[in-house]
């Protein structure tokens, strides 16, 4: 296999400009993923915010029947709000 034999200005200028080369490369490559990332935001948001978004509805007949027992309930307040807030009628 044959060598090169490059003057040393030469050898020193070719590395930098692969250097130069493979710093262009690793910024074109950032960002590519980030617009592919950016592209892709609502469907990114859905999955991961999927537990979140979803609402289970209340179950009625139990939120019924608890209302229905406060109401029915005598309870302290509800006397107060008859008479007044300073306890005259």
């Amino acid at each position: 296999m044959a060598q090169r034999f490059l003057p040393r200005e030469e050898h020193d200028r070719e590395g930098v400009c692969r250097l130069a080369g493979v710093v262009a490369g690793l910024v074109i490559l950032i960002m590519s993923v980030t617009g592919a990332l950016l592209a892709f935001k609502p469907q990114i948001q859905r999955f991961v915010d999927r537990d979140v978004r979803v609402v289970q509805p209340p179950d009625v007949a139990a939120l019924a029947a608890r209302l229905t027992a406060i109401a029915e309930a005598p309870s302290a307040s509800r006397r107060n709000m008859r008479s007044g807030s300073d306890g005259t009628k």
